[in-house]
């Protein structure tokens, strides 16, 4: 089984067509950062201007790949895209008072829902298999173990947590279930309804614990450090590494569960 999965892994690596995608996606990535320069300093309106300007280029070069280039490298420039702009939406969410106080872009949840809203938007109005959806099972479900464990060893972690999007617990709590609990339930349910093309990107050789990969990109992309303190609130130390070590578990255990339904077929 591990020869056939390293054949595999080969057979990806070596693809012409894998090359151009990750080539692609290298690029597109660089050229938005260049645009995703913040404009320092107390000039809003220009730090503003810089943030659409650098949104928009992301999405007109993520829409020109994805009509004009094969699914899967629209896929991958997808991604780039997220991790390139992503962050640069919270210039953007001050000014908005629906997001309330967090950092929306720079969130995990955020580009995880990003990309789920996509995938379905794509499958259900052109018709196109769902490429990232095993993927968007293991992320979805890591999410929610690793934010709601949290409350297990803190009593106060929802309250606080509520302080820091702006909302009243009640609303938090709504927030909760409709970013956190209703994606991963949700993907579950289309995955076990077997929508054609569900494991392609499996059967080609790109492993679903890939996703490990994906969560510390968005880390580098967003804090530089496994203590999210500045993305999302102060809590100590040792409650950041019960987030991080449950949300490993549930990529490696969600992996591998995904993993065996896909290998069925796609």
């Amino acid at each position: 089984w591990l020869k056939a999965r390293a054949r595999g892994y080969a057979k990806f690596a070596r693809s012409p067509l894998r090359a151009r995608a990750a080539a692609t996606a290298a690029g597109h990535a660089m050229t938005v950062d260049l645009f995703a320069l913040r404009v320092t300093g107390r000039h809003a309106t220009a730090r503003a201007a810089a943030a659409v300007c650098s949104i928009c280029v992301g999405v007109a070069i993520a829409a020109v790949s994805l009509f004009t280039q094969t699914h899967e490298v629209g896929m991958v420039t997808l991604i780039a895209m997220v991790v390139a702009v992503g962050p640069t939406v919270d210039e953007l969410t001050p000014m908005c008072p629906l997001v309330g106080t967090m950092s929306l872009g720079a969130t995990y949840t955020c580009w995880n829902c990003v990309l789920l809203t996509y995938t379905a938007a794509d499958y259900a109005l052109v018709g196109r298999p769902p490429l990232l959806l095993p993927y968007l099972v293991v992320n979805s479900w890591a999410i929610l173990m690793g934010f709601n464990v949290m409350r297990l060893t803190d009593d106060t972690f929802y309250k606080r947590a509520a302080a820091w999007t702006g909302y009243p617990l009640l609303g938090f709590h709504g927030f909760n279930a409709a970013f956190h609990t209703a994606p991963a339930v949700g993907v579950t349910l289309w995955f076990f309804a077997e929508p054609a093309g569900r494991c392609l990107l499996p059967a080609r050789g790109v492993p679903i614990l890939s996703t490990v990969a994906f969560h510390l990109l968005w880390l580098l992309r967003t804090e530089r450090s496994f203590y999210l303190n500045k993305t999302y609130f102060e809590c100590p130390n040792w409650q950041w590494i019960v987030a991080w070590s449950t949300t490993l578990i549930a990529h490696v255990v969600m992996a591998r569960e995904v993993t065996g339904w896909c290998s069925g077929g796609p």
